[in-house]
């Protein structure tokens, strides 16, 4: 699906990793803040899409190298870490522990001699321990080539204790516009067009939230129902939504609201399996 939006906010990321492209402090951090839902890991992969480079053309913010870590967990940064090392073709893998394994990538980011973008996606730190003192043990202490400097983005649901503000990109719900736009991309233009102020009230009552607008596209595709039939369904099935004055302003009642139509779309195609 085609990226939508969120040029700011691409364009604060590189602008912030820019400023310290030649800094040779070897090592920048960025970090980018937004509830579930709301598209903060597209958002790193739009921005790896967009920088990463083989060739390495001069005088360009290019990657050659980028490494994209599940970091939601202590576990599944170690995983992340033990597949790295396999398709980097470390040998021994299996016979090392897994600091050995975390030692060794961060040794050969350090050695790398083409600049290099490591994500940490979703991080949230465990054992109520400092976040950034739990980073500071999967990341390399800069880079051995002042004139690659390694960078390292960061997505998670709250701004970290300990990480520097200006570093940090906020990231919101779509704007009205952007929420037209990827009905239009998902539903089909025709329908949107048709049925403009449903589409509208359907991307008001969502909060413009992403993921609930891409749940809402996906259960309209799939029982064929416009943007005016689809919310009366909503309308119907989750009265409460709408008798609540606040509605607007909590993003999760527009996401449970659409998601579970479509848990109950799945539970119902399932007994016909069944």
């Amino acid at each position: 699906m085609q990226f939508i939006g969120r040029d700011k906010e691409l364009h604060q990321i590189g602008q912030a990793l820019k400023q310290t492209l030649n800094s040779n402090l070897g090592l920048t951090l960025i970090e980018t803040v937004g509830i579930g839902g709301v598209g903060k890991t597209q958002l790193a992969i739009e921005f790896c899409y967009r920088h990463y480079d083989a060739s390495l053309q001069p005088d360009e913010q290019r990657y050659g190298l980028i490494v994209w870590i599940d970091a939601q967990s202590k576990s599944s940064i170690s995983k992340s870490f033990h597949d790295l090392a396999v398709d980097a073709g470390i040998h021994g893998v299996d016979s090392m522990d897994q600091r050995q394994i975390i030692q060794e990538i961060k040794s050969r980011l350090y050695r790398s001699r083409c600049p290099w973008l490591l994500i940490f996606d979703n991080f949230e730190p465990w054992d109520n321990e400092n976040p950034m003192q739990l980073l500071n043990n999967y990341i390399p202490n800069g880079s051995v080539d002042a004139n690659n400097i390694g960078h390292v983005l960061i997505t998670s649901r709250v701004l970290l204790p300990g990480f520097d503000e200006k570093n940090s990109i906020r990231l919101g719900c779509f704007h009205a516009e952007e929420s037209m736009t990827f009905l239009k991309l998902t539903c089909g233009v025709e329908e949107v067009v048709n049925n403009v102020e449903s589409s509208k009230e359907l991307a008001n009552i969502l909060g413009h939230l992403p993921l609930a607008l891409a749940i809402a596209a996906a259960y309209m595709k799939r029982c064929d129902l416009s943007c005016y039939e689809y919310l009366k369904v909503l309308q119907k099935s989750h009265r409460i939504v709408f008798t609540e004055k606040a509605y607007l302003r909590n993003y999760s009642i527009g996401l449970g609201a659409s998601l579970s139509l479509s848990i109950a779309k799945v539970g119902e195609l399932s007994k016909r399996v069944l």
